[in-house]
């Protein structure tokens, strides 16, 4: 399913690029729609209280509950109506003890429809709904030193345990679209617009369902539970561009 959808989001953001290059026909399909690719960050609160309890009784520091993500988000907007596709990627959230490691990573894949709000042609306003696939991964680590001998180590190897299950979650947030430096340019193919989106966002997730861990395929029994549901903000810049109507 991971390899589906990076198939999927790679697809999704070379699309403006494949259907303009296709000349002609393609370009009275798409013609008025706008299509940005942006960059950006991500902030979201989410709940480990179960996990830390777990692992304060093992004697190492809770892992933090604020959960920071570089961001991919490609929008077609058309008609006020836009589609929208994103993913990110978290960064470390990592705690260590004298003999352990323990990490926390996340990767969410995200399905995104809003409305524009605004008639403005240097902003918009936009709320929107949200689906997302997230994935969860717990990293745990034995750190103890072994004797750089080889059979010591053949015998003893350190331990790593990579455990992970999926989140489903739902949200609704607004985003505020602001476009810089706007710039018309004449093409064989027609007038083209481009300018630099920033983009500002903040909603509400809500966690509808998640499957279990599992170590190598097999499922574990009791990991404690981890909820993705809390609030979100994010902050993305990049390139926007559109083939404007024919007079």
């Amino acid at each position: 399913m991971k390899h589906l959808y990076t198939y999927l989001i790679i697809l999704f953001l070379l699309l403006p690029f494949q259907i303009m290059a296709q000349g002609q026909v393609a370009n009275r399909l798409i013609r008025g729609s706008n299509f940005q690719i942006t960059v950006g960050y991500n902030y979201q609160r989410v709940d480990l209280g179960d996990l830390n309890k777990a692992i304060s009784a093992s004697g190492l520091p809770e892992l933090s509950e604020n959960i920071n993500s570089v961001s991919f988000l490609t929008q077609n907007i058309s008609n006020k109506w836009m589609a929208s596709l994103r993913t990110s990627y978290s960064f470390t959230n990592q705690v260590k003890g004298d003999t352990r490691e323990i990490e926390f990573r996340n990767q969410q894949y995200a399905v995104g429809l809003g409305y524009d709000l605004l008639t403005s042609e240097k902003a918009r306003l936009l709320p929107s709904i949200t689906a997302t696939l997230g994935r969860n991964m717990l990293l745990i680590q034995d750190k103890s030193k072994s004797s750089a001998n080889f059979q010591n180590l053949l015998q003893n190897p350190s331990q790593e345990v990579s455990l992970s299950n999926y989140s489903y979650l739902a949200d609704v947030g607004i985003a505020f679209h602001y476009l810089f430096y706007r710039r018309e340019r004449e093409r064989e193919t027609g007038k083209t617009s481009t300018w630099v989106p920033v983009i500002f966002k903040a909603g509400y997730q809500f966690e509808v369902g998640n499957s279990d861990f599992k170590f190598d395929g097999d499922k574990v029994q009791g990991v404690p539970d981890v909820s993705l549901g809390g609030i979100y903000a994010s902050i993305h810049i990049g390139l926007g561009t559109r083939l404007l109507p024919i007079d």
